[in-house]
């Protein structure tokens, strides 16, 4: 599903993605990641963003309000591999807000329609940039690490944060077929902070039992985070497979160059953060809506 000014509509896949999506019918194995393929973690980056600027409020710090909704809080992480981490997606949000309460919004819209419409159009990393350059400051830096790092270690990894977590529809069953289709070679991917809070998201989709089928690579045990290959590699070794008998699924454009620098096919779907026009400058091998859609590209169906 495509994301347009923070809704979605259906895009059907296109020829050359069904073609592609054969070719990969044979691969032995699939390397997924979690967040936007498996599970929907928008509403947890929400609230944890929304607490992070009440947390440094709260210390007095001039961070502006935080007015912006899920959808467009998580559209920012896919705009281009530097939002999709770090402080730069906080400081695009202050700069959103300084510029919404300036006399140049001259429309009078609000942060969030304005950074909805910078997401949603073209060249939106770049308006971006010249936002932040513009509304910000060397005090705004410091103001954005202070939000990151206690965001990183306090309650996006805590379990009360899996009541923000929400399957993605069809993943579970996607990769029970996948698990079927690869006699068992499926293996997961992600950045996710911690390993214990990558299982509680996947835990939300499978029971224990299901997810001691799948390799996974999180948190403490990446050896480097994507877009390193070596987590990739890790996970080709466990498998014993080799990149040209496997490929990758990924909703942002980090995704997908861990799987080039991996040497692997690369799936993009746009049931996360990634819109189309932004995973296809990536030249993904294949873009579907979903990870069920692409299941059903690659068993024809």
């Amino acid at each position: 599903m495509e994301k347009i000014a923070g809704q979605k509509i259906r895009t059907p896949a296109k020829p050359a993605d069904n073609a592609v999506a054969g070719m990969l019918r044979d691969r032995k194995a699939a390397i997924l990641d979690k967040d936007g393929v498996i599970v929907d973690i928008s509403g947890l980056l929400h609230e944890n963003m929304r607490r992070g600027f009440a947390f440094a409020s709260s210390k007095g710090l001039a961070c502006g309000k935080f007015n912006y909704s899920k959808e467009t809080t998580y559209g920012l992480r896919g705009l281009s591999a530097d939002y999709n981490g770090g402080i730069l997606p906080i400081m695009a949000l202050i700069a959103v807000s300084r510029f919404s309460a300036s006399r140049e919004n001259t429309a009078g819209l609000s942060a969030d329609e304005i950074l909805s419409g910078i997401i949603s159009g073209k060249e939106g990393a770049r308006k971006l940039g010249n936002m932040i350059s513009k509304h910000t400051s060397q005090e705004d830096a410091a103001t954005a690490r202070l939000i990151y790092m206690w965001d990183s270690g306090s309650f996006f990894s805590s379990a009360g944060a899996a009541g923000y977590v929400q399957p993605i529809e069809g993943s579970r069953e996607a990769i029970l077929q996948l698990l079927d289709q690869h006699s068992g070679k499926v293996s997961i991917l992600t950045n996710t902070p911690t390993r214990a809070a990558a299982e509680r998201d996947l835990l939300t989709v499978f029971s224990r039992r299901e997810l001691e089928q799948i390799h996974i690579i999180g948190g403490e045990t990446v050896p480097a985070p994507k877009p390193s290959p070596l987590g990739a590699i890790a996970l080709m070794e466990r498998m014993r497979v080799s990149p040209e008998e496997t490929y990758m699924v990924g909703d942002t454009p980090v995704d997908i160059t861990t799987a080039r620098n991996a040497k692997m096919a690369s799936v993009g779907v746009l049931s996360g953060m990634g819109t189309r026009e932004v995973l296809a400058h990536e030249n993904p091998d294949v873009i579907a809506d979903s990870l069920a859609s692409f299941v059903s590209l690659l068993r024809g169906i």
